[in-house]
C-alpha cells in the first residue's frame, strides 16, 4: 500500500496523521478497492469466521461505476450480497432488488450502474454452506446520477451520509411506468447555505436542489416544468411532491472548495402513484405499476381513461400476465380457478359497450353486459380489446404476492379530431351515430393539435359549420367579471374556438376539458368559407389548438326543422344532404420575413 499526501498552499492546516497495523488476509475478508477497474471472487470456505464481509469501491470523482455480477451461487436461504449507491450501509439501495437491495440466486441481476463513484457491497452468510460469487467492475461515464426506474427506490448525493466539498453536478431522471404518477419525498437535506439576501433561492445559488416535472410529446418533445428548488436550512422536513407524469427531474449542484463547508447534499426516497390518476388525451399508454420488472410489494390502483365529450374509447391489449395463485380454492383442488379472487383487472360492464377476450384459448366477444367479466385474470377471462359506452372509463388493479403480475395496454378515441403535421389537411365533424359521437352524449366536442414545421403559419378555411343561430346583441363566449364564483368563468357558445398552445401537453390539457385559458378567437352559429389565420411557428415547437363543440338538440333543430336544409350566416340557402355539422382545411404558408403577424378574417368574434 502507498500513500501519497499532495498540498498546496490553499490549504492551511497542520497536514494529517494516520495509524496503521497488519492484519491477516485469511481471516480478514474486507476490501476496498480504488483502481478504475477490478475483479473479485469470494469464496466462503477461505472465510468461515466471518459472517459479514464489506467490500467498498471507490473511484475518481466525477465517474460512476458499472457493476458486474458475473456468477454468483448463494441460495437466499443462505446468503445475500448487498448492494448500496454510495459509501456506507447508509447509502440508498438499488430500486427493484430483493429485500434489502440484495442479490442471491432466486433473485439474480447481471448488472447495476451506480449513481456517483461509490459503492458499498455487503456478503451476509446466515449459514456456513458453500457459496461463492464472482464481480466485475469498471469506470463508467463522466458525471452522477442517472436514469433510474423500478416501482419505488432512493437516490442520494454520491457522498452522502459523509460530507464532502467537491464541486458536484448531478442529474437524475426517475420514471416509472406510463401512466402512473411519482411521490418523491426528501428524507434528509443538508444546510445548504446558499440562498439571497431576501431568503430566496435562485436558478445560481452555489448548493441547489431542483425537482422537475417532465412530459414527453410528439417528435421527441420534452416539456420541464420547474416544482420546486432547495438551497437553504429548511426548518422541517419537506412535504412529499406528487409528479404530474410518469417521470420527474432532479438536479443537484454543489459548488466545492477549500473556503466552503462541506455538505453531505441530501437522501430522497421515491414511490409509484397509481391511485385516482385521471389519464386525459386523445391517446396514450398505461402500464401496471413496476413494469417489467418483478414487484414483491402489494399493488391496489385505480385509474380513469377520459376522453372529449360524445367519444368513446377503444382499448388494446398488448401484454396480460394476471395470474390468480394465491387463490387457496385453486392450490387445494389444482384446478383452473373458477373466479379473480386476489389478483385481477377489474372492469365495469355498464361502461362497456364491446369486449373481446381469451378463456381456455378460445377467444369471445360479448356487447351483453350480463356476460361480461368484470374481475380478469388468467384463466378467467384475457382481455385483447374494449370498447367503452361514453368518453370516460375505469379500471381497477389489485395484485399480492405474484411478483410477475404485469399488464400494458393503449388506448385511442373513437370520434373526431387528432394531431395534424400535414399540410391540406381537411377536419370534419360528422353528426350521424357510429361515425364520430356516441348517439346518447347530448355534448359532442372535436379537438384538434396543428403543428405546422418551423418557419410556416397555419390558415384555418372554414368550409362549413352548422350551429345554433346567435341572437342579435350577443358573443360567442363572455368572460364573467372578476371576483364571480358561480358557475363557469368563461361561457362559450357551441361553436369553434381557436388556442394558441405551447405544445401538445397543453393541447392534452385541453382535451381533457380544462378550458380555463381564454381562445385566441372564437366563431358560432352558421358558417361558409371564413378564414382564420395564426402567426405561425417560427421556433419553438408550439401549435395551434382547434375546439369544435356543440349540444345534439341544436343540430336536430338545424336540419330537422329546416328540413334539411341550412341557412348560412351570409344569408345564402343550402340543402343539407348528410349530417357534416363541421368542416374546414388546414393550409400551411411560409411566415413573410418583413413580419410575423397573422392576420383574422371572418365575423361573429367574441
Amino acid at each position: 500500500m502507498a500513500v501519497v499526501f499532495i498540498s498546496d498552499r490553499s490549504v492551511s492546516g497542520s497536514g494529517f496523521s494516520a495509524k496503521f497495523q497488519a492484519i491477516d488476509l485469511t481471516s480478514h475478508c474486507d476490501r476496498t478497492f480504488t483502481a478504475s477497474s477490478g475483479e473479485f471472487v469470494f469464496d466462503f470456505r477461505n472465510f468461515e469466521q466471518n459472517e459479514y464481509c464489506n467490500y467498498k469501491i471507490q473511484i475518481s470523482s466525477n465517474r460512476r461505476i458499472l457493476l458486474n455480477i458475473l456468477n454468483i451461487s448463494s441460495p437466499c436461504d443462505y446468503g445475500t450480497l448487498m448492494v448500496r449507491n454510495g459509501p456506507s450501509e447508509s447509502s440508498p439501495g438499488f430500486a427493484g432488488l430483493y429485500g434489502d437491495s440484495e442479490i442471491c440466486n432466486e433473485n439474480p441481476i447481471k448488472q447495476l450502474i451506480s449513481q456517483g463513484n461509490r459503492l458499498f457491497l455487503r456478503f451476509r452468510s446466515i449459514t456456513n454452506k458453500a457459496i461463492r460469487f464472482e464481480l466485475k467492475y469498471e469506470q463508467y461515464e463522466a458525471g452522477c446520477g442517472g436514469h433510474i426506474t423500478g416501482f419505488s427506490g432512493a437516490i442520494s448525493t454520491p457522498q452522502y451520509p459523509y460530507k464532502d466539498s467537491h464541486s458536484l453536478r448531478c442529474e437524475w431522471l426517475l420514471a416509472v411506468p406510463s401512466g402512473n404518477k411519482i411521490q418523491f419525498q426528501i428524507i434528509k437535506l443538508d444546510n445548504l447555505d446558499s440562498e439571497d439576501s431576501d431568503g430566496n433561492c435562485s436558478p445560481f445559488s452555489r448548493n441547489l436542489l431542483e425537482l422537475y416535472d417532465i412530459k414527453y410529446g410528439g417528435e421527441n418533445n420534452k416539456n420541464e416544468h420547474l416544482i420546486e428548488r432547495y438551497c437553504k436550512q429548511e426548518t422541517t422536513n419537506p412535504l412529499p411532491i406528487i409528479s404530474s407524469s410518469n417521470s420527474l427531474n432532479v438536479k443537484f449542484s454543489q459548488h466545492g472548495g477549500s473556503h466552503h463547508s462541506p455538505i453531505f447534499g441530501f437522501l430522497a426516497e421515491f414511490s409509484t402513484v397509481c391511485t385516482d390518476i385521471v389519464l386525459e388525451g386523445l391517446h396514450g399508454t398505461l402500464q401496471s405499476p413496476g413494469y417489467p420488472q418483478r414487484v414483491l410489494l402489494p399493488r391496489n390502483c385505480k385509474w380513469k381513461i377520459q376522453t372529449p365529450s360524445g367519444s368513446r374509447i377503444q382499448l388494446q391489449f398488448h401484454l396480460f400476465r394476471i395470474t390468480d395463485t394465491g387463490n387457496n380454492l385453486v392450490k387445494f383442488m389444482r384446478t383452473s380457478p373458477a373466479f379473480c379472487a386476489k389478483n385481477y383487472l377489474k372492469i365495469f360492464s355498464n361502461e362497456i359497450k364491446q369486449i373481446i377476450w381469451i378463456k381456455n384459448g378460445k377467444t369471445m366477444k360479448s356487447n351483453d353486459s350480463t356476460k361480461i367479466p368484470e374481475s380478469l385474470c388468467l384463466g378467467i377471462a384475457e382481455p385483447m380489446e374494449i370498447i367503452s359506452k361514453q368518453n370516460k372509463f375505469n379500471l381497477e388493479f389489485y395484485s399480492r404476492n405474484e411478483p410477475e403480475n404485469h399488464f400494458w395496454l393503449s388506448w385511442n378515441t373513437i370520434g373526431c379530431g387528432g394531431v395534424i403535421t400535414q399540410n391540406n389537411s381537411r377536419l370534419i365533424a360528422n353528426a350521424s351515430e357510429g361515425a364520430d359521437f356516441v348517439g346518447e352524449d347530448p355534448y359532442r366536442k372535436c379537438i384538434w393539435y396543428i403543428k405546422p414545421p418551423i418557419g410556416y403559419s397555419i390558415q384555418v378555411i372554414i368550409e362549413r359549420m352548422q350551429t345554433e343561430p346567435v341572437p342579435a346583441g350577443q358573443k360567442c363566449f363572455e368572460v364573467q367579471p372578476a371576483g364571480f364564483t358561480g358557475g363557469e368563468k368563461t361561457r362559450l357558445r357551441d361553436g369553434v374556438q381557436f388556442y394558441a398552445v405551447d405544445s401538445q401537453f397543453a393541447f392534452e390539457r385541453l382535451s381533457g376539458g380544462n378550458e380555463e385559458d381564454l381562445p385566441l378567437k372564437a366563431f358560432c352559429g352558421q358558417l361558409k368559407n371564413v378564414s382564420f389565420n395564426w402567426g405561425g411557428n417560427s421556433a419553438s415547437a408550439g401549435g395551434l389548438a382547434i375546439v369544435f363543440s356543440y349540444h345534439t338538440d341544436t343540430t336536430e333543430l338545424l336540419t330537422d326543422t329546416l328540413i334539411g336544409a341550412a341557412i348560412f350566416g351570409d344569408g345564402t340557402f343550402a340543402p343539407v344532404d348528410d349530417q357534416i355539422v363541421f368542416s374546414a382545411k388546414i393550409n400551411f404558408l411560409p411566415i413573410s420575413t418583413e413580419g410575423n403577424g397573422g392576420v383574422i378574417f371572418g365575423w361573429n368574434l367574441r
